[in-house]
């Protein structure tokens, strides 16, 4: 109980990731494919760090699939990265443009 009550006010990782895609939305789909990757994310994380049973490994993702998370939510760290240290979003969207890795994983994140 003391743990709950520990990490109650803080931002869950579902919470805190949507809020990291929310200004890069475009790059990750409608709604739904956001959705998607979240919980793919969420139920990852859950059954590796914490082996919840409720996180079975047939919804963690594995093998290519979890590649796939990964090449995504290390796209969402460089863009995070580049508006962090100052780039408006007009240049983002160039960098994006000329970076042929980022771009194509980009690309299969809308899908």
């Amino acid at each position: 109980m003391r743990q709950k009550l520990w990490y109650a006010n803080e931002p869950s990782l579902r919470a805190r990731i949507k809020k990291l895609i929310r200004p890069f939305g475009r790059w990750f789909g409608n709604r739904k494919t956001r959705e998607a990757l979240l919980n793919r994310v969420v139920a990852t994380r859950n059954y590796l760090t914490h082996y919840d049973e409720e996180s079975t490994k047939e919804r963690a993702e594995g093998g290519k699939d979890l590649y796939e998370v990964y090449r995504k939510m290390k796209a969402l760290f460089q863009l995070v990265t580049l508006q962090y240290i100052g780039f408006d979003e007009e240049a983002i969207d160039r960098i994006v443009e000329n970076n042929s890795a980022l771009s194509e994983t980009l690309q299969q994140a809308k899908d």
